[in-house]
């Protein structure tokens, strides 16, 4: 049977696919839009196909994200790919406004440890807006530690995100800000690690340490 993280993985995977499937063809006609709009010499219109076009890349490069942290395209046991989740984190990062700093050499964490390194990362996104995002992992005495660290103009969590990284519930109720430490919580106890979180003066940061 499946595990609940396992069962919200796939979830996860049908609505973005459903999601992807209308993308595609935006992605395919968009170029085409653009170009019309500059033959036509309008600076409005391709101003605003230019925009769109903007935010298509973004959506796709989110969406590709959220199939590795959420959906069920890093759902493996063995080694990870460091390539491909590096290059999916770095686009995201990019279409949030955020630079993204990866310190992870091979072999680096098996899948199931990135997965909740991308998803620490995640949650780390806004909080980077305009800013940074450092994303490390480490082998200590008691096994593999995993820490992302965002340092922004805001650089704080939502005091929903602080509750359910405590172990409490939103006060605000459940919402999809909330889910997704939530569910980092639960695919981090399935790897045997702890998700703590550390505020500074200039960073928030977030950190995986086995228990």
């Amino acid at each position: 049977m499946l595990s609940s993280t396992e069962l919200a993985s796939y979830v996860a995977a049908r609505v973005l696919h459903d999601v992807a499937s209308p993308l595609q063809a935006l992605m395919l006609g968009g170029p085409s839009v653009l170009e019309s709009a500059q033959e036509l010499g309008d600076p409005m219109l391709t101003a605003q196909a230019g925009m769109l076009m903007q935010s298509v890349h973004d959506l796709e490069a989110k969406l590709k994200f959220l199939r590795y942290a959420l959906g069920s395209q890093a759902l493996s046991d063995g080694a990870s790919d460091l390539s491909d989740m590096e290059t999916v984190l770095r686009a995201a990062a990019t279409a949030s406004k955020v630079r993204l700093e990866w310190e992870i050499g091979a072999p680096g964490p098996g899948a199931q440890h990135m997965r909740v390194l991308l998803n620490m990362a995640g949650i780390l996104l806004d909080p980077a807006r305009n800013g940074l995002l450092h994303v490390s992992s480490a082998m200590t005495g008691s096994g593999q530690e995993l820490r992302a660290e965002a340092r922004g103009a805001a650089h704080s969590l939502k005091p929903d995100v602080l509750a359910v990284l405590e172990g409490r519930a939103p006060v605000d109720g459940w919402s999809g800000t909330a889910v997704q430490p939530y569910f980092t919580r639960l695919l981090a106890g399935e790897s045997g690690l702890a998700v703590m979180h550390q505020r500074t003066a200039e960073s928030v940061v977030l950190v995986a340490r086995p228990v």
